[in-house]
This record gives C-alpha cells, sequence and structure tokens, in this order.
C-alpha cells in the first residue's frame, strides 16, 4: 500500500526540472577547484554579544545556543535526535518506535507530543506539519543527514519575530553546509544496523555541486525492531544577481518495525521481557521529497546586516504508522491495530531585507520580512489486522491550511553598551477542514475558519562589565507567542476555536572571556498560555488543561581548562502545571522537574595523529506521567562517550567510536514512558550500546 515512487525515480525527476546547470555534473570541469561562496544554507559561525546590532540570532537579547560545525564534529551523533542532546535545557527522547519522530523538549514544553512545541526549520523549510492528525506541529527530522548539517541556531521562547506558530517554547534553525568534505563514512552498532554516508562535491561551472546519501538497515535492541532507510540529497550552489543563490532536491524514504509500547510493571517484575514486542504489526513507513530554493545576496553597504534573504519550498511527505493497543499492554492479549495515514503536499516561501543604518549617530537595523505556508493534507484512520490488512476506515478528512505572516524587527543602539530590541509579527490562518462519508465521528461536515493573532516582542540588554579579561551583559525580554488550534480535532468540537496566545518573559545575566574560554549564563523565566490542549498520540485522549503556568532557572557554563580541554556543566529547574486544574491534580505530564549535565572534551594531536574524545553525563529528574502524579517516571542517567583517532599515515581517516550507556537498574525504561490509564506503559532502551565508525576522505 505504499504509494510512493521508487526513490531514485524521484530524484531524477526533480533534477531535470531545476537547474540545467547540473548536466554538466558528467562534463569535464575546469581543473583548478576553487570554494563556492558562501550562502544562507551555510550559515555563520560568528557569536555576537546581545548589546550588537546584528541580524545574528546570538545577538538577541535572550537565551540563544549556536552550535557550529566543529562542535558538532565533537558529538556522538548517529540519528538527526543525538544533535540536540547535552544541549543546555534540551531534552531528547528517541520513542524506539520505528521511524516516528523524537521528541524535542525544552523551557518545560512536553516532548509527548514529537516536538510540536518548538518550530523547527531546515535551510529556510518549515518542519512541523500543523494539521497532522498524529500531533498538532508533529516534526518529523528523518530527513536531516546529520554529517551535512554545519549551523544549529536554537532561541529559548517565542522572543524572534522570524519565528510564528509552534514556537512557544523555542525555535531550532538548521543549516546544511555548502561545500562540505567529500567523504565515504561506514558505521554499525552492537546489534548489526549498519549505516554508511557517502558525500562528493565538485566545481561545475561558476558554482559547485554536493551529492549525498545516507543508508541504513538492520534491527535494534528490541524485538521486532528492524529498520531501513534511503536518503539522496544534490544541491548546486551558484553566483546570482549579485549574491548567491542554491537549489536543493532531496528524496527519503524509509520504512520500520516497532516493537510497540510495554507495561513498565510487567518488565520490572520478571513477568515480561524488556525486548520484547507488542505485535509483529506495529511500525511505519514514509516517502519525502523536497525541492529548495535558497538566495541571500551580498551585502551592498559593506556592513553586516543588509541585504536580501529569500527561501521558497516545495514539499510532499507521504506517512503511514500503524499503532497497537492490548489489555494491560502484555503480549498475547487482545490487540487492537490502528493505521494512520497523512498524505501532505506543502508549498510556501518567505522573503526578509536586513538593512543597517544610523538614527542620529546610534547604530540601527531594520529586518522586514513576509511569509507563506499552505499544507493541503488528506488523512485517514484505520482499523487493521496483524498483517496490517485495512479492515475498516474510521476518519476520513481533508484540511487546507494557509498562513501568511508579515514581521519586522527594529534594534537601536543609543550609547554602546546598551541595545533595546522591538518586534511585531501578525499572522493570518484559514483553514478549511471537510470530512467524507467514511468518517464515522463527523460525517460530511465542512468547517471553514479565519483569524489572525499579533505577536509583540520587547527586549533589551545591556553590558556592565567590559575589561580587558571579562565581559558581562544584563538581559531581559517579553514576547507574546502562539499556539493554533488542532485542526484536525477541534474545529469540530468548538467551531469557533482560535490560536491560543502566550505571554513569556525572561531575565538573564550572561558572560565570559574575549576569547570565549569562559562563558556562562544564568536566566529565569515565565510562561502563561491561555489555553493548552494536549492531544496524546498513542491513546488520542483529548486533555484540556486551561490555564497553564512554567517558570524556571537555566543555569550554563563552559570552561577552558587547556588549550585541549573543555568543561561543559548545565541544570534547568522546571514547574509547570495548570492553573484552573484542581490542586493535587494540576500537574502537567512528560516535564521533567529538572535538567543536569556535565561534559569533559578533548582535542589533541601527537606525532601526527589527531585525537578528539567527549564523554556526558546527562541526568533528566522525574516526570509526572499524569495530572494528579499518581504514575511517575524515576530519575535517569544517560551517558555518551565519543572519541575519533585520525592516525597521521592514514591521509585523513579517522575511526570512531560511540558509547550509550544508561547506569542503574531498569533505568534505561524511563526515557519513553507514559501513563496508559493507571499504569506505566514504556519503550525500553539498550542499557548499553556501541558504534564503531570509519570516515574516509577523498
Amino acid at each position: 500500500m505504499k504509494p510512493t515512487p521508487s526513490v531514485m525515480r524521484t530524484v531524477v525527476r526533480l533534477s531535470l526540472l531545476f537547474s540545467p546547470s547540473l548536466a554538466a555534473f558528467g562534463q569535464e570541469t575546469s581543473p583548478p577547484e576553487t570554494r563556492a561562496p558562501n550562502v544562507i544554507v551555510e550559515g555563520r559561525t560568528v557569536r555576537h554579544r546581545a548589546t550588537e546590532v546584528s541580524e545574528d540570532p546570538t545577538a538577541l537579547p535572550a537565551s540563544v545556543t549556536l552550535i557550529d560545525k566543529r562542535e558538532l564534529d565533537r558529538k556522538a551523533i548517529t540519528t538527526y535526535g543525538d544533535i540536540f542532546r547535552n544541549v543546555p535545557g534540551m531534552w531528547v527522547n528517541d520513542y524506539g518506535q520505528g521511524g516516528v519522530a523524537n521528541g524535542v523538549s525544552m523551557r518545560g514544553f512536553t516532548d509527548g507530543e514529537h516536538g510540536r512545541d518548538v518550530l523547527v526549520t531546515l535551510d529556510g523549510m518549515p518542519l512541523n506539519v500543523n494539521g497532522s492528525q498524529h500531533a498538532n506541529g508533529y516534526v518529523d527530522l528523518a530527513q536531516v543527514i546529520p554529517e551535512l548539517i554545519n549551523r544549529v541556531e536554537i532561541v529559548r521562547g517565542p522572543f524572534s519575530s522570524l519565528d510564528g506558530n509552534n514556537a512557544i517554547a523555542g525555535s531550532v534553525r538548521l543549516y546544511t553546509d555548502a561545500t562540505p568534505t567529500s567523504s565515504l563514512r561506514l558505521s554499525m552498532d552492537s546489534f548489526g544496523r549498519a549505516r554508511a554516508v557517502p558525500i562528493f562535491g565538485t566545481q561545475v561551472g561558476d558554482g559547485h555541486l554536493l551529492v549525498a546519501a545516507e543508508g541504513s538497515n538492520g534491527r535494534g535492541y528490541t524485538d521486532n525492531s528492524r529498520a531501513q532507510r534511503l536518503n539522496l540529497f544534490t544541491r548546486y550552489v551558484f553566483p546570482m544577481l549579485e549574491g548567491v543563490g542554491a537549489v536543493r532536491v532531496q528524496a527519503y524514504d524509509g520504512d520500520a518495525d516497532a516493537p510497540g509500547y510495554l507495561n513498565r510493571n510487567a518488565i520490572e517484575s520478571g513477568a515480561l521481557r524488556e525486548r520484547a514486542a507488542l505485535s509483529p504489526a506495529v511500525g511505519d513507513a514514509k516517502a519525502q521529497q523536497n525541492l529548495v530554493f535558497n538566495y541571500r545576496s551580498n551585502d551592498a553597504e559593506g556592513r553586516e546586516g543588509g541585504g536580501w534573504v529569500f527561501d521558497a519550498y516545495v514539499n510532499n511527505d507521504q506517512r503511514k504508522r500503524w499503532t497497537a493497543s492490548a489489555a494491560g499492554n502484555l503480549p498475547g492479549n487482545p490487540v487492537a491495530i490502528r493505521q494512520e495515514y497523512d498524505q501532505l503536499q506543502q508549498l510556501g516561501a518567505n522573503l526578509r531585507k536586513n538593512t543597517s543604518f544610523d538614527v542620529a549617530a546610534m547604530p540601527a537595523q531594520l529586518t522586514v520580512g513576509a511569509s507563506f505556508n499552505r499544507e493541503s493534507l488528506s488523512a485517514q484512520r484505520f482499523d487493521a489486522n496483524q498483517a496490517r490488512q485495512v479492515t475498516g476506515m474510521n476518519r476520513d478528512r481533508r484540511l487546507d491550511t494557509d498562513n501568511t505572516a508579515v514581521f519586522s524587527q527594529f534594534q537601536l543602539q543609543p550609547v554602546e553598551p546598551l541595545k533595546v530590541t522591538l518586534g511585531l509579527r501578525y499572522d493570518h490562518f484559514r483553514h478549511d477542514l471537510t470530512t467524507t462519508a467514511n468518517d464515522t465521528a463527523v460525517t460530511g461536515a465542512s468547517v471553514q475558519p479565519s483569524y489572525g493573532i499579533a505577536s509583540p516582542k520587547a527586549g533589551v540588554a545591556y553590558r556592565f562589565l567590559n575589561d580587558v579579561g571579562h565581559r558581562a551583559e544584563v538581559f531581559a525580554n517579553l514576547a507574546r507567542g502562539f499556539k493554533t488550534p488542532w485542526p484536525f480535532a477541534d474545529f469540530f468540537s468548538v467551531p469557533s476555536r482560535r490560536a491560543s496566545p502566550m505571554r513569556s518573559a525572561e531575565v538573564g545575566v550572561q558572560g565570559g572571556t574575549p576569547d570565549n574560554s569562559f562563558t556562562w549564563r544564568a536566566a529565569l523565566w515565565q510562561s502563561r498560555q491561555s489555553r493548552e490542549v494536549f492531544e496524546d498520540p498513542v491513546t488520542f485522549v483529548v486533555t484540556d488543561f486551561g490555564v497553564t503556568r512554567r517558570r524556571g532557572i537555566d543555569l550554563e557554563a563552559q570552561f577552558q581548562v587547556s588549550q585541549a580541554t573543555r568543561l561543559i556543566g548545565s541544570y534547568n529547574h522546571v514547574e509547570a502545571k495548570s492553573l484552573t486544574a484542581t490542586a493535587g491534580a494540576d500537574a502537567i505530564p512528560r516535564i521533567p522537574d529538572y535538567l543536569a549535565s556535565i561534559g569533559l572534551q578533548h582535542d589533541t594531536s601527537w606525532k601526527g595523529d589527531g585525537l578528539k574524545f567527549s564523554i556526558y553525563d546527562t541526568i533528566v529528574g522525574p516526570m509526572a506521567l499524569d495530572p494528579a502524579r499518581t504514575v511517575q517516571s524515576r530519575m535517569y542517567h544517560r551517558l555518551t562517550g565519543n572519541a575519533a583517532w585520525t592516525p597521521a599515515g592514514w591521509h585523513g581517516a579517522t575511526v570512531s567510536l560511540s558509547l550509550f550507556v544508561y547506569p542503574g537498574s531498569h533505568r534505561n525504561l524511563e526515557e519513553t514512558s507514559f501513563d496508559f490509564g493507571g499504569y506505566a506503559a514504556t519503550s525500553p532502551k539498550p542499557p548499553f550500546r556501541v558504534v564503531a565508525g570509519l570516515t574516509v576522505p577523498f
């Protein structure tokens, strides 16, 4: 029933559409090879202060983290979720259920709905699906090839005017490398799952052509955990209109079997093996193809912050998911199979202009822009048998969602230590939701809600220390974010429902040495949302928490012990509760009470050999799994180690070894656990996993 053509045929068809320059790929090219100029897809590596006028997000008066290529290379990355692990205040949950999207959480927003409250973009294309029947804002990064990412920008909270819907916890912007090193990476883990990533780049005409692929196959820790994927990526970067353009084509295809969620009490009592599978029918399949265009003009004024940025994209995404529920979640009990099928067509564009100028001799910058995103979604839900054969349909819905937005952000530096930031964003949404006669819940219905919402932002940063050995600045933010309703269901239950606004405030202090050998940040924050709804992606039970409040403290620091060694530490405490629920039953589930991490990075060389290694201990506090905290998870550790050795005589080839450990009895059951009506269901992680790799440049 898989509805997609072969990946290779799709790539060929799309490639022929967008660039005659690719026809030159098989022809001779002029031999000296030169690197193409940087483009927006490559990002930047300069870190700014919050008191400086700059378009770079690290200059926002907010808690912002930049991860560049050098830092990514130090991480133990085997899937896209590992990009965000050990980032202060971020929690990643790999559900272990096939290819289903990871949970990505920060600022006290739950991971239980696959990162729905974190806006994620890849080279300017938004990845959240607002109308997905699995979650409101479901974000799947399956198409991301980690080796191609060279910059990650993380903004905590809704404090950037560039970010709209789904950014109430914050935003993540991923940029791929325009000209990565040509190489072949091979790896295999201790359960036999193999992965290969070939990357090839060459000069073609005036630009640079990149062709890459990712393929993996094998089983995982649990029974019924086979997975395979093929990911093809090509991009051409070229000079264009006094700037740089890039055209990217990507095609992804993957399918997997999954163990399903098991009864945690039965595992701990010994009645059930933790590697058991609930049903052989559980799993998923996904196929995705997209075409992305990026353009960034040169800065005509010769000052940072000038020029045009334009992104456009077309995306086709088809997702199937087979889930199972059983009495007590024990294999052998009666099992009902449910199949979801989402078919998404998406197109959109965003355009912005950054202008730097002076106002009465005071440095200033104005960013203005507009964006449009359209999702056309066909969503169906079926009953199925153990062979994944459909036995009946119970949902059949069509949804079109248009999101048009305009935004502006103004920065002014009245005096050198002080910067003021003001922003305003306005989003308009139009939904067209219909059901067919096959929809047994709502038959033959149609609603077309249309509404708008404004999101003002304000921030200030002041540098109070700036001597030769240390600098420090204080910052504060006020902002309004918002979350649109869940179109798949909300408009039928409450047709007048509109976007739920959230007010957020933050105050912090940060600083460090001029050479960044020592950096630190501390922040207090609070958010209040007028109406928060949680849709359980497994049971599909909808809980209305009403008015909710989150508040917390973030602490982080990095210290360069020596030229080769760096220590990293962070602590984040969160309180999340419903203000309208009954006292004692007001907890918001699936949010750790605290997160803590300590790590060590070491880079050295000896007689020409290069050695890099890192080790992290991430501590995740207990979580309420239901509002009354009658079912909870326990605190657990996740130890991660990564070592890479580049022998002097191997012409740049690198051998790597990564370790992932959950120490403690049954603590590997805690990362992925849910309340299934009075008991905890879990997806066990391997207590110990090893990944060996080899990277050969060419």
